[in-house]
Parts: C-alpha cells; structure tokens; sequence
C-alpha cells in the first residue's frame, strides 16, 4: 500500500513537472538595452533630438545562437500600464535576421510599456511560445547623435553576445 501510494505521488509530481515545462507561458523581463534570451536577442539605444518631441528610440530584435531558427514570427505591442490601452506595433511579421523598430520617444510618455511575443514555426496568431516586456525605455539604453552610431552600437552589442 505505501509503494502504491509513493507511485501515485511521483506520478503526480512528475506531471506537474512535464506541464510545467511545456507550458507556452513564457514571460521575460527585458530590463536592460543589451537582452539575450533563448536564442532572441533585443537591443535599445536612442536617437537624441533638440528635445524628447524629436528624438526616436530603436529597438533591434535579432534571433541569434544554435536555436535562432527557434522563432519565425514576432509580434510587438505597446499598452498604457495604468489603463490597460493597447496598440499593435507590429503584427505576427516574419522574424528576420535583423528587425527594426523605430518609435518617437513621447510614445512612450501614454504607452510606456513594450511586450515582444515569439512564435514558433506551429504557434497560432494568439499563443506565442514567448514574451519579453519592458516597462518604458530601458535606462541603460544608450543615447547617440547619428544613425550610424546605433547601428555601431548593435553591431557591436551582437558581437559581444556571440563571443
């Protein structure tokens, strides 16, 4: 009687683990402007203007490492942390090498919040395999006066990742 138990016991551990592990609920805290995650690598950096009304923020989101065919589709969003407003950035695009978002930095004063979903080559639309959110424009992201110095800046962010 106490082995049939321990079975019934380890079985039901064994399932909580097996569903935990499959489970498509896989949220990230992005929280820094150079983020690398499960073959999915996001970087921040903006483009300062005369003032936060001209400036631009950049957000590079690259598949990287053994995995990178992981992913095929992205989808970004952004949405106001108090109401709940949301609005679609870009929506279940094909993943590719390099992708680039580009966004005015006031953006960010009403829909603060960015929430980055990956899809595997069978995910629906609606169940992303993954997430990575930020609450605003990471405070590590660096500023710059040149488009070329961002692209300096990804280029090497990437470089310092792979190595």
């Amino acid at each position: 009687m106490k082995r049939l138990i321990a079975l019934c016991v380890g079985l039901m551990i064994c399932c909580v683990c097996i569903t935990s592990v499959y489970s498509q609920d896989v949220k990230y805290h992005g929280a820094d402007s150079v983020f690398e995650i499960n073959d999915i690598a996001v970087f921040w950096a903006v483009l300062k203007g005369p003032d936060t009304d001209t400036s631009k923020v950049y957000i590079s989101i690259v598949p990287c490492g053994p995995g990178k065919e992981k992913f095929a589709r992205y989808s970004a969003v952004s949405s106001n942390v108090f109401s709940g407003e949301e609005e679609t950035i870009v929506d279940f695009a094909a993943l590719e090498n390099e992708n680039l978002i580009i966004q005015e930095y006031k953006a960010f004063n009403k829909m603060s919040k960015r929430r980055l979903f990956f899809f595997g080559p069978g995910d629906s639309r609606d169940n992303p395999s993954m997430e990575i959110y930020y609450i605003g424009v990471p405070d590590t992201a660096p500023e710059f006066l040149l488009e070329t110095q961002i692209q300096a800046f990804f280029e090497h962010s990437m470089q310092m990742i792979q190595s």
